[in-house]
């Protein structure tokens, strides 16, 4: 459904621009989007994963994850999930 898709869309840009600049923690940023937000380690991801921890299927967001340097952050990004920031 469209409608449905344009929702999900306009209110991953909401949670994106509230959760704001780079400068902020991951726990900061959990905080600024509320009780809802999760932060997860995951060790030995792999292509074959297909999944994060409690969030169904995440292609997008495992490719990001493994394209990623040590150490770096991603920009927050929404996927079929939900809206993610990988560190």
């Amino acid at each position: 459904d469209i409608t449905r898709e344009v929702i999900k869309q306009k209110k991953a840009e909401q949670i994106i621009k509230k959760l704001g600049s780079q400068g902020k923690s991951l726990e900061d940023m959990a905080k600024a989007y509320g009780p809802a937000a999760l932060i997860n380690t995951i060790n030995d991801l792999s292509l074959n994963a297909g999944t994060f921890q409690n969030t169904g299927s995440n292609p997008l967001a495992i490719g990001k994850a493994l394209g990623m340097a040590k150490g770096k952050r991603s920009t927050p990004f929404s996927d079929e999930e939900g809206v993610f920031v990988l560190e």
